[in-house]
């Protein structure tokens, strides 16, 4: 059955599921994909597969349950990417060429870098602000747990490059990002998710469950990571991609907007190295064209758009876990099981 003859199917309350040869995918594959992930040496905790909206592979492991939030570390980076992509649409932001400056004038000096007044969203949602800034230097763990003005140190900063010349992973750029969105909604970012994004997906927010957003020391909900999820919330937030921002007959994100988001801006680089459109990676595997939210130790959510499928990940948040060896299954295991029909 082609892609086309499926019924969309709308998971608010939950992906049905079906047996994976009944999606057109090998469960013999899929049963080697869970014997390999049984392996103490993988660290997976969840795989999910939905396909053509159908859950054909749920798997959960090293004590984990379906119910367990899970910390997605920088795959928070991908929802901060939707939020913006909303307020586009309900008008709180006017274009992405909108210039930093403009939501931080308390921060504009005369002394100011002339390069920092050029930076604009476009250049902090690719990751080519310019900013004098290392990750790994500067490291998020380091500023985040003292107190202090997050925003006033990004501004701190030097300016190392030209705007829109050199990518360099960021996350306080992002973090930038969740305060612009709260200045411009007059709501946290979280409330804001709650309301146009969250709600609407069925994706429950209740911190006695499990669900967390870390906050800096001014209240501000961390655009660069920090934030817990279930699995299956997971799946729902790429499935709003594969469906190209559409849900249940509602626009939650501009087609324009996702199809942007997805697309090389630049060539990317550490910590994934892979191309880079709008805090989404991008890659191929058999001429499939793949995008993916990725946290560090191996948080995936991965959608194929050609093969009606997102796929999600998640690791044990262990940092010296190869993210592109957990993500790597896609290749070995998932698109082999399409390709392979059963027989």
């Amino acid at each position: 059955m082609s892609i086309n003859h499926w019924k969309t199917i709308w998971p608010t309350h939950g992906f049905p599921a079906l047996p994976p040869q009944e999606l057109g995918m090998n469960q013999h594959i899929l049963a080697a994909l869970d014997r390999y992930a049984e392996r103490e040496e993988t660290r997976f905790r969840a795989i999910l597969i939905v396909r053509h909206g159908h859950l054909a592979f749920e798997k959960y492991y090293r004590g984990q349950q379906l119910s367990d939030y899970h910390r997605i570390a920088s795959a928070t980076k991908s929802i901060i990417s939707a939020l913006v992509g909303v307020a586009l649409q309900e008008g709180y932001l006017h274009s992405l060429e909108q210039p930093l400056i403009d939501f931080f004038p308390e921060f504009v000096t005369p002394e100011m870098d002339a390069r920092m007044k050029q930076v604009t969203l476009h250049h902090l949602m690719t990751m080519t602000s310019g900013f004098s800034y290392e990750e790994w230097q500067h490291n998020v763990v380091r500023w985040e747990q003292g107190e202090g003005d997050w925003a006033a140190f990004a501004f701190s900063l030097p300016m190392a490059f030209e705007p829109g010349q050199h990518f360099q992973y960021n996350a306080l750029g992002i973090h930038l990002i969740s305060i612009i969105l709260t200045k411009v909604t007059g709501r946290s970012t979280l409330e804001f998710a709650r309301q146009m994004l969250f709600q609407p997906l069925g994706i429950s927010t209740d911190e006695k469950s499990g669900f967390f957003w870390m906050q800096d020391p001014e209240g501000y909900y961390r655009g660069g990571g920090g934030m817990r999820l279930r699995p299956r919330d997971m799946a729902k937030f790429g499935y709003l991609y594969l469906k190209n921002g559409l849900w249940e007959q509602n626009q939650l994100l501009p087609t324009k907007f996702i199809k942007r988001s997805t697309q090389q801006h630049t060539m990317g680089g550490p910590p994934v190295n892979e191309p880079y459109g709008y805090l989404w990676w991008t890659t191929q595997h058999d001429e499939h064209d793949l995008f993916f939210a990725s946290g560090i130790g191996g948080q995936i959510i991965a959608v194929i758009p050609d093969l009606d499928i997102v796929v999600v990940i998640a690791s044990t948040n262990e940092a010296h876990l190869n993210e592109k060896k957990q993500r790597d299954i896609i290749a070995n295991f998932i698109i082999p099981a399409i390709h392979q029909k059963q027989q």
